[in-house]
């Protein structure tokens, strides 16, 4: 076979196309003389591609015609492009035609296809004049056999009009649902149902809109031999491939819980036999303009993940089927993929039969794709879809398994008054007819190309998708819903947390990101501006953040501040989601009260405020190292509480209240190890351990079993420990009894932290050292002689920190390694209460 790559930028070229709605005007027809009269005549037109695959954006960025819609609120400023048609042309050289020939009695036909690997979105193709292709998918490869009198010797052209995506949604959502009606979808234009299109980018509640389009993956020809013949061999190699291959047996085990009994089942991952708590993040695409994302991208992004003891990357059904870079190194990393097909909140229109014919294509081919990754773990059909036909109180009905889901109800009007459909089936009574794909479509498809587990959503299971003991959960009540304080996620548990909103608990991003995307307007620097909102896309914000981070701490005014304090409540509602929920994992098939969580989300596909924990430049939030304390392969734990009873049931002026410390460690290790466990409590005030009668200092030889959290203490303590004189800080820290070595620590405080009276600066008397330790490694020394909460480093100019918000008991050295060192770099610091 020959393959001949058409994804070279100097064959390619673009321009708007006319204003018409039908730009296929103003191409060339398969007459030779208009042919020739239409490409002088649109010659002058064009424009070369700056890069190969390409967007618009990125092309009309390149030549000044749009500003940046990263920077300020220029994001405003580009959405006509998203409403306008674009033409992509590519002039290319065949050298020799594809030929037929005999030979010993056999006759041997060349044949050629041309392969688009990805068109975003709604693209008419033309070759040397004849119409070849209608695309209506982004996430499908359009291969087009081309007659043997489609190409020639010599110069060849191909033509791309690309429609807009925007419009032609509005038109098939008309078309189904009739003017000005729509069905639900959480997030971007309800049309969007109707278009396979990456969904977020109509905009989400953490990206902006744009509306992209162009040839988004590489084009080439392919010239090849069909035919059949007896194949003989006498020992002599005739032919081999060579590949890349994993081995592994993965599955999801769901028993009954035993230890101790509960009701349910788990959700539970198994590789090679092992149970293992799924911790890890929700992945959404790495840019807007997806023509930026790089194997390089991939690779940093991933490696931060590994390195921040993660186990499983979900790629979250908003987005794209990523490129196989992205699950070659999972594969490599040993990262487990949980991978959604691309529907998200929404009620889409599986009752229109080219809607079906078109996803059933998609899913098949994303299917055979992916299946040889051993990276591959599970396959689910929707993102939230579920969640709406409940909210939005669809005709759906769980417990239904056998009736007729296709067409919805709205049909029936628009049948009895003769409103005529192409690809119209018959009217049923339902109005959430994409339930036919995910239960019975998709998983035939996955059943008879692979032997991925198949799951129908996420969430899903149960009689109600909030259901905590049977399939997974998305665990919102931190953020939307009832607003909960993000100290009670030990109670918003399942057996399977695969989405959790990490923000009221949002964090803002690096101030120097904050910088960049302000871009010089100096006048837009403070929290509230215009600015800021446009790079906050979450609905009520303001006034969500301004909560969690009032009812938690004190915080200050400026820019800096805002941005710590953010960060500061994200981390702790990471850790402490984290650590509550691997609690629950006691070890076995059995005991697996929840088997992972998936926070939401890990990355940005812009600069902005949002649920992340590395933003988008790659600097990682306390969250991020907040998160992998907490997935350590040995965690220590603990929790501090109050509990308040009343003797007289007659009486609330009477009462005894007891405040307790405990603690525990989860490992993911293989094998048992014996640690030493010390607890020690310090005044806030003073540094201080307790006088006689008051001191907690407690340390023991533990021997944790692997694979599993184990309970260890719990300690009352005096009350006045919560006392703005008089608290206490209580530090846990675990080290391993043979070598010493440190694996874990962990500090309780009083709580909420705004009521605490914080020592000075000069009282704390924090010490920081850095020393470098080979050509552009370092490490940094902390002490402080008071206790510490939530301090982070800053380096100038930048480096890679593999550990930042750290809290410090007094007199206990930690110690920071740092990457990327570079001479004259300067540290500085900030902490809560300075």
């Amino acid at each position: 076979m020959r393959v001949q790559s058409l994804s070279y930028p100097l064959l390619w070229s673009w321009r708007r196309a006319p204003s018409t709605h039908d730009a296929s005007l103003s191409l060339p027809l398969s007459s030779t003389a208009h042919q020739q009269l239409s490409l002088s005549q649109d010659e002058a037109g064009f424009r070369p591609v700056a890069q190969f695959p390409s967007v618009i954006h990125e092309e009309l960025l390149a030549v000044g015609e749009i500003p940046d819609p990263f920077l300020g609120r220029n994001e405003e400023a580009v959405q006509w492009v998203g409403e306008a048609d674009w033409i992509y042309r590519c002039e290319f050289e065949v050298e020799r035609l594809p030929e037929k020939r005999s030979k010993d009695g056999e006759h041997e036909e060349e044949k050629a296809d041309l392969v688009f690997e990805g068109l975003d979105t709604f693209a008419t193709a033309y070759l040397n004049g004849d119409k070849i292709l209608e695309a209506d998918n982004m996430f499908r490869e359009w291969r087009v056999p081309i007659r043997p009198s489609g190409l020639r010797r010599g110069r060849n052209s191909l033509y791309f009009v690309f429609h807009s995506a925007f419009r032609r949604g509005r038109e098939l959502q008309t078309q189904v649902l009739g003017r000005n009606k729509s069905w639900p979808a959480w997030n971007g234009d309800p049309s969007r149902l109707f278009v396979r299109k990456a969904q977020y980018q109509y905009g989400w509640d953490w990206g902006p809109t744009l509306m992209t389009a162009g040839p988004w993956r590489p084009v080439r020809l392919e010239v090849y031999r069909s035919r059949i013949v007896d194949l003989r061999s006498t020992g002599e190699v005739l032919d081999s491939v060579t590949r890349r291959v994993g081995f592994r047996r993965l599955r999801v085990a769901r028993h009954r819980l035993e230890h101790p009994p509960q009701p349910g089942h788990t959700f539970l991952f198994e590789v090679n036999n092992v149970p293992f708590f799924s911790g890890g993040s929700n992945w959404i695409p790495i840019d807007s303009i997806l023509t930026r994302a790089t194997k390089s991208r991939y690779g940093r992004w991933l490696k931060l993940a590994k390195a921040g003891n993660q186990k499983m990357i979900r790629v979250w059904g908003g987005g794209i089927y990523e490129d196989e870079a992205f699950y070659k190194l999972c594969d490599e990393l040993g990262l487990l993929v949980w991978q959604d097909f691309m529907f998200a909140c929404g009620a889409y229109p599986a009752q229109v039969d080219d809607f079906r014919a078109n996803v059933e294509a998609e899913v098949d081919a994303v299917v055979k794709r992916l299946r040889t990754h051993p990276s591959l773990a599970i396959f689910a059909g929707n993102n939230e879809d579920y969640q709406i036909a409940e909210a939005e109180k669809l005709e759906y009905d769980p417990e239904d398994e056998t009736g007729d889901w296709l067409v919805c109800s709205a049909y029936i009007e628009k049948v009895s008054s003769s409103y005529l459909f192409a690809s119209l089936s018959l009217p049923q009574r339902t109005n959430f007819p994409a339930r036919e794909l995910y239960e019975r479509v998709f998983p035939g498809i996955v059943q008879a190309n692979s032997d991925t587990f198949y799951w129908p959503g996420s969430p899903w299971g149960g009689k109600s998708t909030r259901d905590q003991v049977e399939g997974d959960v998305h665990v919102w009540d931190v953020w939307h819903g009832s607003q909960l304080p993000y100290q009670d996620y030990g109670q918003l548990s399942g057996r399977f947390v695969s989405e959790f909103g990490a923000y009221r608990m949002q964090g803002a991003p690096s101030v120097r990101t904050i910088d960049a995307f302000l871009a010089g307007e100096t006048s837009e620097r403070f929290t509230q501006s215009k600015t800021m909102d446009a790079h906050n896309k979450a609905v009520g914000h303001a006034r969500r953040l301004a909560t969690y981070v009032a009812e938690n701490i004190r915080a200050g005014t400026s820019l800096e501040d805002n941005v710590y304090a953010t960060q500061f409540v994200q981390a702790e509602a990471v850790h402490s989601a984290f650590s509550s929920w691997r609690r629950k994992f006691r070890g076995g098939v059995e005991g697996a009260e929840c088997a992972g969580a998936l926070v939401w989300q890990l990355n940005d596909v812009w600069p902005c405020t949002s649920w992340s924990i590395v933003d988008y430049f790659l600097r990682p939030k306390p969250a991020y190292f907040a998160m992998k304390r907490a997935l350590a392969p040995l965690a220590l734990s603990g929790r501090r509480s109050t509990e308040k009873t009343f003797p007289d049931p007659t009486s609330v002026a009477d009462f005894v209240e007891k405040t307790h410390v405990e603690f525990w460690v989860a490992s993911s290790e293989l094998e048992e190890r014996e640690v030493i466990i010390k607890v020690v409590g310090y005044e806030l005030s003073t540094g201080q351990r307790l006088v006689s009668g008051r001191m907690l200092h407690e340390r023991w030889t533990q021997v944790v079993r692997p694979n599993e959290a184990v309970e260890l203490r719990r300690f009352t303590v005096p009350n006045d420990w919560n006392d703005v004189k008089t608290a206490v800080v209580v530090f846990g820290k675990l080290t391993d009894a043979e070598t010493g070595e440190t694996l874990s620590r962990v500090s309780l405080w009083p709580e909420p932290f705004k009521y605490l009276a914080f020592p000075s600066e000069a009282d704390t008397d924090i010490n920081v050292s850095l020393a470098r330790r080979g050509q552009d490694i370092g490490e940094i020394r902390i002490t402080a002689q008071r206790p510490v909460k939530g301090l982070v480093l800053n380096l100038e100019p930048e480096a890679e920190l593999d550990d930042n918000f750290l809290d410090l008991a007094p007199g206990d050295e930690q110690m920071v390694l740092v990457k990327g060192l570079r001479k004259g770099t300067q540290v500085s610091w900030r902490h809560l209460g300075n």
